[in-house]
């Protein structure tokens, strides 16, 4: 059950993502725009949309409190996972934006 829940669509996030970042290392990187492929953006875009969509991580803790058989402590692991990546994500596009300007 573990196996269904959490590792297989690990693996294929984790795949999907290998595979855009190795298609689009070399591109030149969108900055103004929309752009739907987070791996077209330049760091400052890719930090703007960090912190644009940091209230669907907050809803995702909402919804995983609400709904999860897990137990609390559980929920608040996955919480508190979920914040650490969006706090890291933001702070790695942010300082890898200012190194680019350099």
């Amino acid at each position: 059950m573990l196996i269904s829940y959490f590792f297989i669509p690990l693996l294929v996030s984790l795949g999907v993502i290998m595979y855009f970042s190795k298609a689009y290392k070399d591109k030149e990187k969108k900055d103004e725009g929309f752009a739907y492929n987070y791996f077209h953006l330049s760091y400052r875009r890719k930090f703007i949309r960090t912190l644009t969509s940091s209230w669907m991580g907050v809803l995702a803790v909402v919804i995983i409190f609400i709904f999860s058989p897990f137990s609390t402590a559980v929920n608040v692991g996955i919480g508190v996972f979920i914040a650490i990546t969006f706090v890291a994500q933001g702070i790695y596009n942010y300082y890898m934006w200012k190194k680019e300007e350099e």
